[in-house]
């Protein structure tokens, strides 16, 4: 499915140097537009950005419809 293949190439997990997990969305163009706040664990990170996914893949479908 494209979509996902296109979403999944705009996040990157990180981890920072203080051991918190993060994420960050990218447009095309490789520029970093989102950061997200700071996680104790990779599966807080992990919920995160599945959270943002199912948010994304709504306004998506949303575009799509209008």
């Amino acid at each position: 499915m494209t979509y996902i293949k296109e979403v999944n190439s705009m996040i990157e997990s990180k981890q920072r140097k203080n051991g918190m997990y993060y994420f960050v969305v990218k447009a095309q163009n490789g520029q970093i537009v989102v950061y997200s706040e700071d996680y104790s664990s990779e599966a807080g990170r992990n919920n995160g950005i599945a959270s943002l996914k199912k948010i994304m893949q709504g306004i998506i479908f949303a575009e799509l419809k209008n």
